[in-house]
Order: structure tokens, then sequence, then C-alpha cells
């Protein structure tokens, strides 16, 4: 019998427990970047209760109110409300087989839809990049997208106005 094995477990739980450690510090630090850039974005917009940014899933709310109403295959509807109720629903109904995989695809579709006008909002010339890098890329180039914004001038107001200043984007 070799009394060296239960160290080596130790170890190795040891070792997986930092690993874990490390990783949750990198993502609380990811969504606090994200959530600092969206809150003064907000904020520097007179969105009300920009603070919202900071609190998981209601940080949808935050995101879509950057946009404002926007149209989506002939719909109008407030982009921060739709955002809220996808993630709401994406949380609880994930799991349900069939639908869950219908949700989340359509929940990310509309996220990067908006996060696409957002970008126009803020950075057209950029906008087709950061999306793309959202799409590949989202938990960690998101957020420093959203960090590198948070002092950008907007260039219009609502994606409405952005259109019409730029006849040819959709």
């Amino acid at each position: 019998m070799d009394y060296n094995d239960g160290m080596n477990y130790a170890a190795i739980i040891a070792g997986l427990g930092a690993f874990l450690f490390v990783l949750v510090a990198i993502s609380l630090v990811f969504y606090l970047l994200q959530a600092y850039g969206v809150y003064k974005m907000a904020q520097k917009r007179g969105i009300p209760n920009a603070g919202l940014a900071f609190v998981p899933i209601v940080q949808c709310l935050t995101i879509g109110a950057l946009l404002g109403e926007t149209e989506l295959f002939g719909k109008r509807f407030k982009a921060g409300l739709a955002l809220l109720i996808g993630a709401i629903a994406v949380t609880f109904l994930s799991s349900v087989p069939v639908l869950g995989i219908i949700l989340d695809i359509a929940f990310f579709v509309l996220y990067y839809i908006i996060l696409y006008r957002i970008y126009l909002l803020y950075k057209s010339e950029s906008a087709v990049l950061y999306t793309i890098l959202s799409v590949i890329f989202s938990g960690i180039a998101t957020p420093i997208i959203f960090f590198s914004l948070r002092n950008t001038e907007i260039y219009a107001a609502t994606f409405n106005e952005y259109t019409e200043k730029n006849p040819f984007e959709n």
C-alpha cells in the first residue's frame, strides 16, 4: 500500500481549486470591465438607472437602453426590454430540450444585432469588426469593446437617426 496516493489527490484538488479561483477572478474582471463601460456610456447619455449595468441579467436592460427603440423584421420594440425578457427566458428555459435551443439561438441573434447597432452608433467604421470579435470572443472582446467605448462621443442618438444619416445602412 502506497501512502503517497492521498497526497497526489490532494495536490490535484488543490491545483484544480487554484485554477478555478484564477478563472473566476478573470471572469469577474471582464464582467466589471463591461459593466463599467456600459455604466459610463449610459451615464453619459443620461439613461436613468445606469447603475443597473452592474447587476447580472438586468445589465441587458441597460445595454438595450443604449440603443433605445429599434426595428427588426418590421416590428418596433425597446431593445432593453427585449434583451431582458430574452435573458430571463434563456436562463429559465434553456434546459428544455428543443425550446431551449431555439431560445438560445434567437436570443444570441437578437443580442448580436443589438450590439452591432450600438457599435454603429458609437464607432460606425469599426462596427462590423467589433461585432465579429464579439461573436467569436464574446466573454473577452465585448467587455473590452464596451470599456473602450465608454468615453466615445455618440455618432447618432438613435439607430433610426443613424439610418437617416446613412441611408445605405440597415
